[in-house]
């Protein structure tokens, strides 16, 4: 079996690489207009903004993370009743706060 791989002529390369440029642009400016906002969650395109990968809830810290609230902050919104965070069966640590949950605390607590 020939493994060698055929030598693609430079002309094709850049061919390629600028069309795949000109594709990246186009994307960056459809997000740009569009907002972060990904399912019809808010917090979700937050959250993948900040380079998290697309989830329906993240821990306490990955959600101080891409909102910019201080864990110490999210937990004190939880003891005062404004937040809800879930806690998997069987489990007393590794609580959750799953992005509709952000979508909802961000249009009831934090309207301006």
């Amino acid at each position: 079996m020939d493994t060698r791989i055929a030598a693609v002529p430079r002309d094709a390369y850049e061919a390629l690489s600028d069309a795949l440029d000109e594709a990246l642009g186009a994307f960056r400016r459809t997000v740009e207009t569009r907002g972060v906002e990904m399912c019809g969650s808010e917090a979700l395109g937050y959250a993948v903004a900040a380079g998290l990968p697309p989830q329906m809830a993240y821990t306490v810290s990955e959600t101080s993370r891409y909102t910019g609230v201080s864990v110490k902050q999210l937990y004190r919104e939880r003891d005062e009743g404004r937040m809800r965070f879930v806690l998997p069966e069987g489990n007393s640590r590794g609580a959750l706060i799953s992005v509709k949950e952000v979508d909802r605390w961000m249009r009831e607590c934090c309207a301006a």
